[in-house]
């Protein structure tokens, strides 16, 4: 699926477009094809980019996560405050944020926070394993795409389709 982010710079707009990871096996898209090395080196910018704003998509869902669940347990502690006031208690903080940590929405919200920052721990692992990839892939290849093009073996690689067509001119 194609998606799109749009980027406003003052009086300019920038979109930039590219297609998401869906479902892939991490172990192979982290290991190097030595079959076919050339066609990783021409692929792993793409893959580095993908985890990229892969990782930047679950940073900012951590972010807005965290916010809620901020805002609402603001509004909880205010609510139950109030429920310790209705009842005539005079309840210390220590007894209101007890209260707010037993409550089952409260744990609920938290938990949720708790997952997604777990996800973004993956997702941060999987970054650094195919930056580690691009920096090995390229420190082992180093000659001229171009003359070694019979080299490239067409596939899927890194989550890209390579195929070879004939020059157009010769």
């Amino acid at each position: 699926m194609q998606e799109k982010i749009v980027i406003s710079r003052g009086d300019k707009t920038l979109i930039l477009k590219y297609l998401e990871l869906e479902e892939f096996d991490m172990d192979i898209l982290t290991q190097i094809d030595y079959s076919n090395v050339l066609g990783e080196q021409l692929t792993v910018s793409v893959l580095v980019n993908k985890v990229g704003l892969l990782k930047a998509e679950q940073q900012e869902l951590v972010r807005m996560k965290e916010l809620d669940f901020k805002i609402f347990e603001a509004q909880l502690f205010a609510e139950k405050k109030k429920k310790f006031v209705a009842e005539g208690a005079k309840a210390t903080i220590a007894e209101i944020e007890a209260a707010v940590l037993l409550d089952s929405k409260y744990r609920v919200k938290k938990a949720d926070v708790i997952n997604c920052q777990k996800n973004l721990e993956y997702v941060e692992a999987l970054y650094i394993a195919v930056r580690d990839k691009a920096q090995k892939v390229n420190s082992i290849y180093n000659r001229v795409p171009e003359e070694h093009a019979n080299e490239i073996i067409e596939g899927t690689i890194n989550s890209v389709l390579i195929k070879k067509r004939e020059a157009l001119i010769k």
